[in-house]
């Protein structure tokens, strides 16, 4: 009955295994029947990587302060004092087409009118903001407030995935730790479970007393599965640097 009920058990897990292969399959872009196995990483440094979600959530703090420069300067420049030039070229036609500057006034010809009235000119424009210093001060304290605020929230951000590599080592540590004095547990029911087994088939013992120790064992056994499957989790995870 006991192999029985660790049967039904067992084919429960396996199909958890194998929708659990499908999901994964599906993320990765694998076809969804293939059977994909994972195995443990263990990282050989101390660094650690961004996940996604942390690394664009730095990113999008920093390109709000490269945007913040860039939109101080741009607004500097409006109360710079600023020069420009403007010309003009232009010409006339009249009817009143006597040419005075020549000795008895004689008549201008019509086909020189355009060049003989021709005209042009040039000048220059200062524009001082004389008048814009509040405006340029009110700016200038807006930029400085926004750019502490964002090197606020970047330094708690870099503080925050600081502590988040921290306590994943500790825990990836403790793990380890406890996952070695688990082994050698698991080893030692093990031999209990097989010398409980000749006992019986010896009739020193009844089935019920194995049928105790076996289930003790494989649910320390399951225990210790799952241990490793948070290890490898933490083994896995991918933080940042």
């Amino acid at each position: 009955i006991n192999y029985k009920n660790q049967t039904i058990e067992l084919l429960k897990l396996k199909r958890e295994l194998s929708y659990e292969t499908v999901n994964l399959n599906f993320y990765l872009g694998l076809p969804l029947l293939q059977e994909t196995k994972l195995k443990s990483v263990t990282l050989e440094t101390e660094k650690e990587f961004l996940n996604p979600d942390e690394f664009y959530q730095l990113q999008d703090i920093q390109n709000k302060l490269l945007l913040n420069d860039l939109q101080y300067k741009i607004n500097k420049t409006q109360f710079y004092p600023s020069i420009s030039t403007y010309g003009n070229i232009g010409t006339g036609y009249s009817t009143n087409n006597k040419d005075y500057s020549a000795s008895n006034t004689p008549v201008i010809p019509y086909d020189k009118q355009i060049t003989n009235n021709a005209y042009q000119g040039i000048g220059f424009s200062l524009n001082i903001p004389i008048f814009n210093k509040g405006e340029y001060y009110k700016s200038q304290q807006i930029y400085t407030i926004v750019k502490a605020e964002q090197e606020q929230l970047l330094e708690n951000k870099k503080q925050e995935i600081e502590k988040k590599k921290i306590e994943t080592q500790l825990q990836r540590r403790v793990f380890e730790e406890s996952l070695t004095i688990q082994n050698a547990i698991a080893t030692d029911k093990e031999t209990i479970y097989k010398a409980t087994q000749m006992l019986y088939f010896e009739g020193k013992i009844r089935l019920s007393e194995v049928e105790t120790v076996e289930t003790d064992y494989n649910n320390f056994i399951q225990m210790l599965q799952d241990i490793q499957i948070e290890l490898f989790k933490l083994n896995a995870l991918k933080l940042s640097n």
